[in-house]
């Protein structure tokens, strides 16, 4: 048997066994309020929903930048750059919101970002999006 079989062979096992256990498992109360816990406070990473990856604004003053909500956050760090690293901030900011304005912004091409927070940890950053500016 090949050792790709034997891991199928095992997790249908294991899966077999999960699905016909009937028994509860219980946990000492200190284990269960520390679990329950980290489950609470565990952060994802926002999703950007605009603007858009790559997308064009025609305007350089007061870019509307706007994120998916994640459950266990109070608040959102943003960051706006000239570039992907985010060596220099364009524009930083903590929101308690969904979408925060950025000031009017000089330059033409802008990387974004943002992470979720709360009062114990910060979660961890979103994927980097770009978007560009063009002055009419």
């Amino acid at each position: 048997m090949d050792l790709f079989s034997r891991r199928v062979l095992i997790v249908v096992f294991l899966a077999t066994c999960a699905l016909s256990c009937d028994r509860v498992v219980d946990f000492p109360e200190e284990v269960q309020s520390d679990t329950e816990v980290q489950l609470a406070d565990f952060l994802y990473e926002p999703r950007l929903i605009s603007p858009k990856n790559g997308g064009i604004i025609t305007r350089s003053s007061l870019i509307l930048l706007r994120w998916s909500r994640i459950a266990a956050a109070t608040s959102y760090a943003v960051e706006v750059g000239p570039d992907s690293l985010f060596s220099s901030a364009a524009f930083a900011t903590e929101v308690d919101t969904t979408f925060a304005r950025t000031p009017s912004l000089q330059g033409a091409m802008f990387f974004w970002r943002v992470r979720s927070k709360n009062n114990r940890i910060d979660g961890p950053w979103s994927a980097v999006h770009k978007f560009h500016l063009r002055v009419e």
